[in-house]
């Protein structure tokens, strides 16, 4: 069981909620990855900027912020005890679309971000880079 849940802090920003479903859905299933809950928030860029200040000390809006779920978080129990909790994913659709950024590669992006991938060296970026990239053709092969 997989649980995908998106929020929106701006009423204009659910018209991606489909997208970032049907996206997270078919990355998880090419991931194999299963018995998870991920959250998804989609933000302005003024919100996407403060978290990433207060997150990163960078005070700039970005496209994609992803953020692993802390061990000991509370939350309320869980529908099916094999559920684990994943990880929060903020996509910023106005900053996306004026960088005329890739909503499919920036939610694989952000779900192998919380399945460890990094790109913090060279090594790391091409495994992850690969990983986005045979993504972006499996769903090629899906349309």
């Amino acid at each position: 069981m997989i649980q995908i849940n998106i929020s929106f802090s701006q009423k204009k920003f659910e018209k991606y909620s489909d997208l970032v479903f049907t996206l997270a859905q078919r990355a998880l299933f090419f991931l194999k990855k299963d018995n998870l809950i991920v959250d998804f928030f989609l933000v302005s860029e003024k919100e996407i900027q403060k978290i990433n200040f207060l997150t990163r000390g960078k005070n700039q809006p970005t496209n994609i912020l992803s953020f692993l779920e802390p061990e000991n978080f509370i939350h309320p129990p869980l529908p099916d005890k094999n559920l684990k909790r994943l990880g929060e994913i903020y996509l910023c659709p106005p900053f996306i679309e004026k960088k005329k950024d890739d909503f499919k590669l920036l939610v694989i992006h952000g779900l192998l971000h919380l399945f460890g991938f990094d790109h913090q060296n060279e090594k790391e970026a091409r495994l992850m880079e690969k990983k986005e990239k045979r993504f972006l053709d499996f769903l090629k092969e899906l349309e």
